[in-house]
């Protein structure tokens, strides 16, 4: 007997199979909490169209963004972080009859409203992260009254916001508080004396910088590990509290007005000091620190000695003590450090010779040193720069790119002051595979040392402003990535080498106001230098100079070369702010601007340093050209990724009106990132 089942009746045996399977397998949860999120998604609009919520329904299989109880139902965990979430978080909202919430997320959304103090009714909440949204006005004085209330918050990250007025005292009474973050907001002071962030009994990670706190700095619980709190108004001296912290791994307190001494006592597990711009005047010698790998202390007032316990910190890799008062001889010690990379003795007082009778200085890893605008003097010997390994290594052996502070806590990367194509620029970033060397401002004498030419990663070279005479290195042209060569304002004599005329990236050179005679060489960057760059050699001759090396030179090659270099140096300069006009663009204050538009500078193709890039202000796209340069490596300071210039690293493209697609690193991170960081690198720093 042949059994015949109807297809429709295998349909519906399917359909039940499903619908049991679903039934098992869907999570359980509690109608009420169902409607409370639903009640909650509409109290917003919606300013995008893929929002986790928009799989929220009351039939829904599953709510993306939510986790939901086992046993009891409820919502226990909520993740709504770039939801794109637009409206007021009111006190009634239907947020807080989520009572059972662990951890929450609503980080980048739009409220544009006060902070609801219902927060505090979530009394098992772990994790609260509210970071940019645009809340405003002043954080609630009673959130967490009851002693109760909020015992289990562990993590809270209320930065980039707009809150303003005073921190509250309740903050510093929840037992469980382990990482805070008030980053980036108008904060200016903290209710009740400077005793009661003492009081916090695990706090870790404090997070102040970016709001307009003035006053004292406030006492700081010894279980903090991670202090920053730059750019604010701190005055006075820096707490003794500070030595209290025996763990304390990162201190920053940059871009305050403090004063007076750094405290002697602080903790030798020290790993990132970075004080710079206040009004400290007293650096002790007590560096016993073998942790320390950062140190910056620039800007200030400090005189006296360089610390020559700094020598005990053998992971050193930054040091920054820019326009201070520093009175001292060259610190040969330095040496002995294994993995120094950076040092910045600018504008201070140092005096004396830099070159050891004896036997050439060894820098194993040093890229970056930048000794100008001090009293050093004496000649420097042709083997000066011979044993500076990292800048001399091959191409071949270049590591990954990579910026300079990479493996420090936080991801903090030191930012540095640079004097590169005749103009000072801010490096937020450092990148590890190129050599900068300014010795400028001094009054060395006697010939450029012939072992310049070893440091084959060397991209900014400045001499200018001191006594140096002979003639100029035949072993410049081995810089193939040479971008700035400033050997102006000495006594240089002899010709120009014409092997420089072929280093492809050269796009800045001054070799004004030297003794140099014969032709300027006819390499690309050279005949697209500003008369300016040559000024001062009366012997010198070519191109756009008045004096011509051939009596047959024609009027319209000569006027072809005016027409190249119109542009007034290497590039295309446009609306550079802190010069007042288009026309002043054509001085060498501004040859790092570079204009996209359809008749870009050829100049451009050849750059791999860049300190801005701006648009015509007609401009509405982005323009094609950004993707030319293939060996554009870095700009100033967010990311792109695409096209022949996949290595660019950091472009500012800020204050234009550009559109279309472009991928850009955030400014700022939140706190759960900053945290991770932490971990990730704390093997490195304890």
């Amino acid at each position: 007997m042949t059994l015949h089942v109807p297809l429709s009746s295998i349909s519906c045996l399917f359909a039940l199979s499903f619908l049991v399977t679903t039934l098992v397998s869907l999570p359980y949860r509690r109608l009420d909490q169902v409607e409370s999120l639903l009640a909650f998604k509409n109290e917003f609009t919606l300013s995008c169209n893929n929002s986790v919520t928009n799989s929220w329904t009351l039939d829904a299989i599953s709510f993306d963004g939510v986790l939901f109880d086992e046993d009891t139902g409820g919502v226990t965990e909520l993740k709504l972080r770039g939801a794109c979430l637009s409206g007021t978080l009111d006190a009634n909202s239907s947020l807080f009859r989520l009572q059972e919430i662990k951890y929450l997320d609503l980080s980048y959304n739009d409220f544009s409203s006060s902070l609801p103090a219902e927060f505090g009714r979530l009394t098992d909440l772990e994790y609260l992260d509210l970071h940019q949204n645009r809340f405003t006005g002043e954080l609630p004085s009673s959130i967490s009254s009851n002693t109760t209330v909020l015992t289990k918050l562990y993590f809270l990250d209320l930065s980039n916001n707009s809150l303003q007025g005073k921190v509250p005292e309740w903050l510093w009474n929840l037992p469980s508080l382990t990482a805070l973050s008030l980053s980036h907001n108008s904060l200016d002071s903290f209710e009740g004396s400077p005793e009661f962030l003492h009081s916090s009994s695990v706090l870790v990670y404090l997070f102040l910088n970016s709001n307009a706190f003035r006053g004292y700095f406030p006492n700081i619980p010894p279980t903090v590990k991670y202090i920053l709190a730059s750019d604010n108004n701190f005055t006075g001296e820096m707490p003794l509290s500070l030595c209290n912290s025996r763990n304390l791994l990162f201190l920053d307190l940059s871009n305050n007005r403090l004063s007076g001494s750094v405290p002697r006592c602080l903790s030798g597990s020290l790993a990132l000091l970075n004080l710079h711009h206040n009004n400290l005047s007293n650096l002790p010698d007590t560096f016993s620190n073998s942790s320390l790998k950062m140190l910056d202390v620039s800007h200030n007032q400090i005189s006296g000695k360089f610390p020559r316990s700094l020598v005990n910190c053998k992971s050193l890799e930054f040091v920054n003590v820019e326009s201070n008062c520093f009175s001292d001889t060259f610190p040969f010690w330095l040496e002995s450090l294994p993995n120094l990379q950076v040092l910045i003795l600018r504008a201070n007082r140092f005096y004396g010779p830099i070159s050891s009778p004896h036997y050439p200085l060894t820098f194993s890893k040093l890229m970056i040193v930048d000794i100008s605008r001090n009293m050093f003097d004496g000649s420097l010997p042709p083997n000066y720069f011979m044993n500076w390994s990292a800048a001399i290594s091959l191409a071949y052996d270049r590591p990954r790119l990579k910026f300079i502070g990479d493996s420090y806590s936080l991801g903090f990367h030191p930012s540095l002051s640079i004097n590169n194509k005749g103009i000072n620029m801010m490096l937020d970033r450092i990148v590890n595979v190129f050599a900068i060397v300014d010795f400028s401002g001094n009054k060395f004498e006697g010939e450029i040392p012939e072992s310049i030419g070893l440091l084959k990663w060397l991209i900014i070279l400045d001499l200018s402003n001191n006594g140096f005479t002979g003639h100029i290195p035949s072993s410049l042209a081995n810089l193939t990535d040479l971008e700035s060569l400033d050997i102006s304002s000495n006594q240089i004599s002899g010709t120009i080498p014409q092997e420089l005329g072929k280093l492809s990236f050269l796009s800045y050179i001054n070799m004004s106001h030297n003794k140099l005679t014969g032709q300027i060489p006819q390499g690309t960057q050279f005949q697209k230098q500003n008369e300016s760059s040559f000024e001062g050699n009366v012997d010198l001759c070519g191109f756009f100079l008045q004096k011509s090396c051939l009596k047959n030179v024609s009027a319209t090659t000569h006027t072809q070369h005016q027409n190249e270099s119109a542009f007034k140096g290497n590039v295309d300069l446009c609306g550079f702010k802190e010069n007042a006009s288009a026309t002043t663009q054509a001085s060498h204050a501004s040859k790092t601007m570079h204009t996209l538009n359809s008749n870009i500078d050829s100049s451009f193709l050849y750059s791999r340093l860049v300190s801005h890039l701006n648009m015509p202000s007609s401009s509405t796209c982005l323009p094609p050209e950004i993707f030319s340069p293939t060996g554009l490596v870095y700009i100033f300071s967010f990311s792109v990724g695409a096209g022949p210039v996949s290595g660019l690293i950091i472009p500012e493209l800020s204050s234009n009106k550009t559109r279309g697609k472009i991928t850009v690193e955030r400014k700022g991170r939140s706190l759960e990132e900053n945290i991770e960081l932490a971990l990730n690198t704390r093997d490195e720093v304890t």
